[in-house]
């Protein structure tokens, strides 16, 4: 996919709290100044915002990683999930300054991580905002009408913080092969409470175990729990496949 820099005007925001607090900002960006943006789900951009410097460079603005979250049928936009930071930097100038109609600097697609074009089964496993491009590959695959079995297992702090919850649940209530696997580490949730690894001990994975792929996103710490409880199911290591940040 050819790499574009172009500028991005703000559609739409949802944000998300955490007890009052806003954490996370999922917001829609205009795609109209690039040249046909295309991607590939698990891709990433590069944002940048005005009058925020790098800080190794204070001729340039800084720049930080986004993965997209939105699919790449979904045209005319992207979606980002943003975390959201009240020290100084692109996040709390969005946080502080880019409302609707507001633009930021787009310079992408980058990255390799992304689906397996040939799998038999797709396993998804994030926490907090490392779901983003997961809910590309998700989104892909159910526009697709993929029709092998899809688990999608996710950790957040708090039920107030499932990002994407409702569109997760309405696939896992319309789709016989996508199952839905949720859990909170700071209260009960659907009778369960703790991290997303330990969803998956004990976890038996069924049909073609050779052929099932998984991919992992979130915070590096998370991501190497994840992977080693993932392999203790039986998920041969090559067929895992992460993004961290």
């Amino acid at each position: 996919m050819p790499v574009q820099e172009f500028n991005a005007r703000l559609l739409e925001m949802k944000d998300y709290t955490n007890e009052g607090e806003l954490i996370v900002r999922v917001m829609k960006f205009s795609t109209e100044k690039a040249k046909d943006f295309s991607y590939k789900p698990g891709q990433f951009v590069m944002i940048s915002v005005d009058n925020v410097m790098s800080p190794t460079d204070q001729t340039k603005l800084k720049q930080s990683a986004m993965s997209i979250a939105s699919a790449p049928h979904e045209k005319g936009y992207i979606e980002l999930c943003i975390k959201m930071h009240d020290k100084p930097g692109v996040s709390k100038y969005i946080k502080d300054k880019v409302k609707a109609g507001g633009e930021i600097t787009v310079k992408g697609p980058f990255g390799v991580f992304g689906l397996v074009e040939s799998q038999e089964q797709a396993v998804f496993v994030s926490t907090g905002t490392g779901i983003a491009p997961l809910m590309s590959m998700a989104r892909h695959l159910v526009n697709a009408k993929f029709s092998k079995p899809v688990k999608f297992f996710y950790g957040c702090r708090r039920k107030e913080n499932f990002l994407y919850g409702k569109e997760l649940q309405q696939f896992a209530k319309s789709m016989k092969n996508f199952e839905l696997n949720v859990i909170c580490s700071r209260e009960n949730f659907n009778g369960r409470q703790g991290h997303v690894q330990e969803l998956l001990k004990g976890y038996k994975f069924k049909g073609n175990i050779g052929g099932t792929h998984a991919y992992v996103c979130g915070n590096p710490q998370a991501v190497e729990e994840i992977i080693s409880a993932l392999k203790e199911t039986g998920l041969k290591a090559e067929n895992i496949h992460k993004e961290q940040w």
